[in-house]
This record gives C-alpha cells, structure tokens and sequence, in this order.
C-alpha cells in the first residue's frame, strides 16, 4: 500500500529577540512577548494560527518505545521525561525524544479556533535543531495516556515523581496523521528560531477533570499568537 503525503502550503513571517527568563503568564513574561512583537527583524515565531493553502510533500515518521516516566512539577508546566531510544524521522532527519509539557490554554489556533490543553513533545537532532508534535486536546472522555501520571503529578514546584513501570507513548498519538508543519520558534524564552513544528490537525479527548490537574499546577502559560506573515505553512493529509 502507497502512502503519499500531500501538504498545504500558506505564508507567514514574524520576529523575535532574546529576553531574560520571566515566569510564563507573567506581567514580565507578557510585556517580553509584546516587545518581540514590535521587532521589525524578518525573524520567525511560534505560535500561529494555523489556516491551509496550496500544496507539498514531507516525509515523516514516529518510532516510540515504552519507556519509564518520571513526572516533574516545574510550578509553570507540567513536564515529562523519558528513556533514550524514542524518535520521529522527519524529512529523513532523526529527532529523539527529549521531553514533553502542557500549555492551557493552547498557544496554537486553527482556523481562529483555540483548544483549552496543548501538549508539546520536544525533539532534537545531533545537530541541535528542534522538532515540536504538538497535540490539542478538547473536553470528551478520560485519555488513557493522561491517566499513567495525572494522579502522581508531585504538589510541590520543582519535585519530581519517577515511576517504576513502562509507559507506552503511543497511547498519546492521535488515530489521524492529518497535520501541519512550519518552521518556528520555542514558545518560551529566549524563544529560539529554526524548531520545525508538526501540530495535528485533529484534536484528541481529555476529561474536564484531566485538563482541570493540569490547568491547577500551570495557570495561564501560553504565549500569544505571532505574525505569520509570508512563512510557508504546510498542511498534510494521508491518501491511499
């Protein structure tokens, strides 16, 4: 069976400049986030609104193992970290698994629209470039993947939960590979440039009470919206 990947493409540009490292949803965090916005460097910045245009090929693929999980209550996100050997290939790229957070409400929109839970998975290549998946999550029925950890999210900022048993990422997946790619930033300072960013198009479920432990640890940590300006966004779809 053939896959072909078919892209869309739609532009976009922005800036950005480097900051000291405010709290995320910060009075100082949002004042950073508005002195970028008025650069006028043809830098390019994360996170958008995402909206489709014309079309282009990528090759991509994620090689997930299970893997032990070790929870960590960074007082602003709530992060993951995993064993070495998880990777996506992207454009014939390896990426490895770094680790994963949270953002609520999402930083990215599709279409105008915005989600009330955002995950990002963090790679990075030998060469020190970066890949985010990012997936957006909507209020429906518990997802197994949040339930490996949301009761040993540690109450403390800065502690740190290791469970003893596998976790198998895949679970997190979403069951469409539909997605957008596009070359962008960190979200946080000192919002490095250059990360290619995959954010599905098709959001996954999660139970108000599951978005509500995150939301209670995180807060508001998600940046505004950046200019796109005339940045190519490609959109995939999977066809037979």
């Amino acid at each position: 069976m053939k896959t072909r990947l078919i892209f869309t493409i739609v532009c976009g540009l922005t800036c950005s400049g480097l900051v000291a490292q405010p709290m995320p949803g910060s009075t100082e965090w949002q004042a950073a986030n508005k002195s970028i916005a008025r650069c006028e460097l043809p830098h390019r910045q994360s996170p958008i609104n995402l909206r489709k245009g014309s079309r282009e090929a990528h090759q991509f693929k994620w090689l997930y193992q299970p893997s032990h999980e070790v929870v960590i209550n960074l007082g602003h996100t709530v992060e993951l970290k995993y064993d070495e050997g998880s990777r996506v290939i992207f454009d014939g790229e390896n990426y490895q698994l770094v680790q994963m957070h949270f953002h609520t409400p999402s930083e990215h929109w599709v279409r105008k629209q915005r989600f009330p839970m955002e995950a990002h998975l963090v790679h990075q290549a030998k060469n020190g470039h970066y890949l985010v998946l990012a997936l957006l999550f909507i209020p429906g029925n518990s997802h197994p993947f949040l339930e490996t950890f949301i009761d040993d999210i540690p109450k403390n900022a800065e502690a740190i939960y290791e469970k003893d048993k596998n976790i198998d990422i895949r679970q997190l997946l979403p069951a469409s590979p539909a997605f957008y790619t596009y070359s962008g930033s960190l979200t946080t300072p000192p919002y490095t440039e250059g990360v290619r960013w995959v954010v599905f198009q098709v959001p996954v479920a999660a139970s108000n009470a599951q978005i509500e432990a995150i939301q209670s640890i995180e807060g508001f940590n998600a940046r505004p919206l950046q200019k796109i300006f005339h940045r190519r966004v490609a959109h995939f779809r999977q066809e037979e």
